[in-house]
């Protein structure tokens, strides 16, 4: 250690750099009184005076010596008591700790802050908590200047001070201290008679921070009517303590937060809460008006360039050009059906149209059993199974034979049955449409998967 300017620093190099002037070697020695006025230190140890214990850098320290350490073995009950301005947590640690305290108040000791009795003025014009503080500053210790008597004439003039205390004149309440601002000329108003309230429970609550138990009471405290609201007040939303762990997730693919519990904490309810950041949206995509056609992989055409890259177009696969269309294909409407690559076509020429390869005459034969199991097309036909119904080109089916038109009137109520497969609106139009149904279930029919 140096003492660099009467400042102790660990070594000469870190006293260089604080800029020090005059630098000596070993701590710098801390001028001290040869009182005995025992204090305890923060550290734990006996100091002679205050100012050896600021001197050893402890910040905080108490009246009187450090207490022995406790032998005997006390319950663990907080029971305060103060003892020679120290607080203990019950008197049993109070007489194991400190054997002969000089006085034991019962609760907490209160921090009373207590001009020193032999404070001093410095040179440099600021009053000193001791002559040890002063000279450690390295001031000098000067009487300090006495307060001119305070003379006033006795002419009742009553002023009042922040409403509470009243002096006969202004010049009596200058000279107690009172500043200008805070005089008021005129006695203090009396306080107004004491408020009688029921004990009724209506809660109401003032500008939505202080509440009342009822609104007779808020205005005995002086709250204007306009401020009181019926109903308590509402309660600040509770504080959230979340980890710092970072597990990223996104709520509805737009809110990023750093882990669940900070999106909790934020009002985000759990099934909108999906693990893992919130993917990027692409950049928005802009491109001139200019007409210069590409093509992309001989398929999809753009007006230009620019469009097809934004559309995920990969630049390989563009094309300068538009993509090259198909001849305009006609024919003539004559029904000469020819069966090309197993579809059947109106004539030889649409089959070509369509790209066919291997054409024939007549239609595309389809083998199908003769198997009757009847089926209603959506053309409103019946076939005699579902494999005719298929060849006919009819994609749709219903099991069955199509039923008869309606011949009876029925009542337009929707009220939906289910006959053999077939939902139908109401019970008339089924028994009318379908006389003899298998089966008949009310409500619609179930589309199985």
């Amino acid at each position: 250690p140096v003492c660099g300017d009467g400042k102790t620093y660990s070594n000469i190099c870190f006293a260089r750099c604080a800029g020090a002037k005059r630098i000596t070697d070993g701590p710098c020695k801390c001028p001290c009184p040869r009182i005995y006025k025992p204090v305890c230190g923060s550290d734990g140890v006996t100091y002679a005076n205050r100012c050896l214990a600021r001197c050893s850098g402890v910040k905080r320290a108490t009246r009187g010596p450090c207490c022995r350490p406790c032998a005997v073995r006390c319950a663990d009950i907080y029971d305060p008591v103060c003892a020679d301005g120290v607080t203990y947590r019950n008197r049993c640690s109070t007489i194991c700790l400190c054997p002969q305290p000089k006085s034991i108040v019962p609760g907490e000791c209160r921090k009373v802050y207590v001009r020193a009795p032999d404070s001093v003025c410095g040179a440099d014009g600021k009053q000193y908590y001791d002559k040890c503080r002063a000279m450690c500053a390295g001031v000098k210790v000067i009487p300090c200047p006495k307060k001119p008597p305070c003379i006033c004439i006795k002419i009742y003039k009553p002023v009042c001070v922040k409403g509470k205390k009243e002096y006969a004149n202004a010049c009596l309440a200058r000279c107690d201290g009172a500043r200008a601002k805070h005089i008021v000329d005129g006695p203090c108003s009396r306080r107004p008679p004491s408020c009688v309230c029921t004990k009724i429970y209506k809660p109401v609550c003032v500008k939505g921070k202080k509440e009342y138990a009822n609104a007779c009471l808020a205005r005995c405290d002086g709250v204007k009517a306009k401020y009181i609201v019926n109903g308590p007040c509402k309660k600040p939303p509770r504080t959230c303590v979340c980890t710092k762990i970072y597990k990223p997730v996104c709520i509805k693919g737009k809110k990023e937060y750093a882990n669940a519990c900070l999106a909790r904490c934020d009002g985000a309810k759990g099934k909108y809460i999906v693990n893992g950041r919130c993917k990027k949206r692409p950049p928005i995509c802009v491109c001139t008006k200019i007409y210069r056609p590409v093509c992309v992989k001989g398929k999809k055409e753009y007006a230009n360039a620019c469009l097809a890259r934004c559309d995920g177009a990969n630049p390989r696969d563009v094309v300068k050009g538009p993509c090259s269309k198909k001849p305009l294909c006609i024919c003539p409407l004559i029904y000469k059906p020819v069966c090309g690559d197993k579809k059947t076509y109106s004539n030889a020429c649409f089959a070509r149209c369509a790209g066919a390869k291997r054409i024939t005459n007549g239609p595309c034969l389809c083998a199908c059993p003769r198997i009757y199991r009847p089926v209603c097309g959506s053309d409103g036909k019946t076939y005699g199974n579902l494999c005719l119904a298929r060849c006919a080109g009819i994609k749709e089916v219903t099991e069955g034979p199509c039923c008869r038109p309606c011949a009876v009137r029925c009542a337009n109520i929707y009220k939906p049955v289910c006959a053999d497969g077939v939902t139908y609106r109401n019970r008339c139009m089924t028994v009318c449409l379908c006389p003899q149904p298998k089966s008949i279930v009310p409500g619609e029919c179930r589309k199985d998967c």
